[in-house]
């Protein structure tokens, strides 16, 4: 029991400082302490812009071994609803995975796949969006703790066989989301940013209805702070490379780290 009761600390203590919490989804969230959120039924298990925490939504019985019939990584921690014997499988990630502006989109794109992976692998619930789970330190749950050390990306990926393609955007989910909706906004505002006669602050304005719109897309839309995050992340690098001047300079910048053509770097740049 000493051992479990690291892990629940472990996970408390990763907890956002103030998260969602509710007792009963059907009455809504709202946010509490983390010490009154971590008494609830449901948390929030991830800060803003941050996965710490990648959790399968198994509607099914015996989701509790869902891993085990699919032959991947043990999960961290189990929580299973005795009612009805469907679980919330979580892993925990040694290194966070960034979502915001503040991140790189190789790691991002990396996680998206190892999640995608795992949730077609578990045959989880693919509108899950991962805001709220089965809190493991409530006693309504049955939990099983798995091993107290975290995984590294890498090393859940040796468990699938192959990572899948990234999804259609209509198709996206969980992380696959923030991945889509950089992407198909990138490629927007390459297009439009040298046409566009207004000022900075307009451009940021008419990015983010962009990215409203795209996000609509989504089965399970994304926050709207991670929305805004990856608007304001392109609105900020497109008004800067995008003039003349400005495209000349970087491209003469990662042609110089890459030996890269010009026609490869925009492919590049672009995702394509």
């Amino acid at each position: 029991m000493e051992a479990y009761t690291d892990q629940m600390h472990l996970f408390k203590s990763s907890l956002p400082y103030r998260p969602w919490a509710t007792d009963d989804l059907a009455s809504g969230i709202r946010i509490l302490g983390r010490e009154a959120a971590a008494r609830r039924r449901y948390v929030q298990p991830n800060p803003p812009a941050l996965r710490t925490w990648i959790v399968f939504d198994v509607d099914r019985a015996g989701a509790a071994h869902a891993w085990e019939d699919a032959n991947v990584a043990p999960p961290s921690w189990i929580a299973v609803n005795p009612a009805n014997a469907h679980a919330h499988l979580a892993y925990g990630l040694e290194v966070p995975v960034v979502t915001s502006d503040a991140g790189r989109l190789d790691p991002l794109r990396y996680a998206a796949a190892v999640e995608a992976g795992y949730r077609r692998a578990l045959g989880a619930d693919r509108s899950y969006a991962g805001l709220m789970c089965k809190n493991p330190l409530h006693p309504d749950w049955r939990v099983l703790w798995g091993r107290e050390d975290r995984y590294d990306l890498p090393e859940l990926a040796e468990w699938l066989p192959v990572l899948p393609k990234p999804e259609k955007r209509a198709e996206a989910s969980g992380l696959g989301r923030n991945v889509s909706l950089f992407d198909a906004l990138r490629r927007w505002a390459y297009r439009t940013r040298r046409s566009f006669p207004g000022t900075a602050e307009q451009w940021a304005v008419a990015v983010l209805d962009r990215s409203e719109l795209l996000n609509a897309d989504f089965a399970t839309p994304l926050p709207f702070g991670e929305v805004k995050a990856t608007a304001k992340s392109v609105a900020k690098w497109t008004w800067k490379h995008t003039t003349a001047e400005g495209f000349s300079q970087w491209q003469a910048g990662v042609r110089h780290r890459t030996g890269n053509t010009t026609h490869q770097l925009i492919l590049t740049e672009l995702g394509l």
